[in-house]
């Protein structure tokens, strides 16, 4: 019943110097805790496409081939600790997909809140999404996409520096949505087959209208996007790998641009597949490196740490049990990064290990609830050295991340 499914599931694979050392101190404490890589960052680790197989593996492949409509309610909470830092979110997303031959419609939002420290709170709503797929033939299609500026729009600087108080990219965070503009996307996609394997090449680009107002913003302009991908079946698998490049032109907004100008280089490589050719049981592997360049802005409100690399690798599991789908997940990611700026110099390292585990369970002929439970534990590491004609100086900082999550989907197909 669920063998055939491995054709559908193809296409995940396919598709200032210091002269002190009280000012040395006071700038290490601050560059402690900040945000390197920025959502850049975050959007490229990402996660496991865990509700994309599941849905795949309860429909099955008649589910490609007929009209469906999906609403997903998803309630969340997330909590994280760093030392004297401790923020929480909450967040009540809802989504609704079309899905027919040649055609996928999908539109998200919902309410957000996020909370640092039990003494500053942001209330709003993260960015309405809607995405457009039309397959234009069996190797060609179009995406386009709409986004409209989240709730609240622009940022305050207290609220830029609670939202940076985590310190890095290498957990999840849903509130980095804050401060969202408004854009548009298009990506056109070309599959060629090459022998056994299946060559994927993709151009695309962003657009972002000018924010007006005096608060801070993460605007990026102007972006184009090229990427390939190459992909064969190996054994019981499904192998891929494939680079994305993208370049961004925005200015400073005056000083109010969080974004750091330049572009980043991502690669990935995946496998995905059943286990053995008797086994029901689906494995994905996947890493990928995340790399910014040309980054001309690193003194932006919230980003006193350096801009880095970012690396991470993550195994999803779905297990098959009666009639429901146990899915354990084990995520590992790791940034490292330095900038000097006169005679000083900022290192920094940081790694967490997050592990989750989710059960999908039908509530009848079409409905499903998938409870899902997780928790992260990593460390974060900072030191600035400066050189002086009092001689050199160093500070480093060192702290542990611990942190958990619990969501829920509940989702009905119509």
């Amino acid at each position: 019943m669920i063998r055939p499914l491995m054709v559908g599931l193809g296409i995940f694979l396919v598709l200032d110097s210091a002269t002190g050392s009280g000012r040395l101190s006071g700038q290490m404490m601050q560059g402690s805790r900040a945000v390197p890589g920025g959502r850049e960052a975050m959007s490229a680790r990402g996660t496991p496409a865990l509700r994309s197989y599941l849905e795949e593996m309860r429909e099955g492949p008649a589910g490609m081939n007929r009209v469906l409509h999906r609403l997903t309610i998803r309630p969340g909470a997330r909590s994280y600790s760093v030392e004297n830092a401790d923020v929480s979110e909450a967040l009540g997303l809802l989504t609704y997909s079309m899905r027919r031959p040649g055609l996928r419609i999908q539109v998200s939002g919902g309410p957000l809140r996020f909370t640092s420290d039990d003494t500053l709170s942001i209330s709003g709503l993260s960015s309405l999404q809607a995405s457009l797929e039309l397959d234009f033939s069996p190797r060609d299609s179009l995406r386009v996409a709409l986004r409209a500026p989240s709730r609240p729009s622009s940022l305050s600087a207290s609220r830029v520096d609670a939202l940076a108080s985590l310190g890095t990219a290498t957990v999840d965070l849903w509130s980095i949505e804050f401060g969202t503009p408004a854009g548009l996307s298009a990506q056109f996609t070309h599959a060629q087959p090459l022998g056994g394997l299946t060559l994927s090449t993709t151009v695309g680009g962003d657009v972002e209208p000018r924010p007006g107002g005096t608060g801070s913003i993460y605007w990026r302009g102007a972006t184009a996007r090229v990427g390939a991908r190459i992909s064969g079946d190996w054994g019981p698998m499904r192998v891929g790998l494939g680079m994305d490049v993208s370049r961004s032109f925005a200015d400073s907004l005056s000083g109010r641009n969080l974004f750091q100008g330049g572009g980043e280089v991502l690669a990935r490589v995946n496998a995905a597949g059943f286990l053995s050719d008797a086994s029901e049981t689906l494995i994905d592997l996947s890493a990928f490196y995340f790399r910014p360049y040309s980054t001309d802005r690193q003194s932006v409100a919230g980003l006193r740490a350096p801009v880095g690399d970012l690396a991470g690798a993550s195994a999803l599991v779905v297990w098959p049990l009666g009639d429901l789908f146990l899915v354990p997940v084990l995520r590992l990611s790791r940034e490292s990064g330095e900038a000097t700026s006169g005679v000083s110099t900022i290192t920094r390292d940081a790694w967490s290990l997050g592990a989750s585990l989710a059960l999908d369970i039908p509530l009848g002929p079409r409905m499903t609830m998938t409870p899902e439970l997780g928790y992260a534990h990593g460390s974060l590491r900072s030191e600035l050295s400066a050189s002086s004609a009092g001689g050199d100086a160093r500070f480093q900082t060192s702290d542990d991340l611990a942190g958990w999550w619990a969501a829920a989907d509940f989702s009905v197909v119509f």
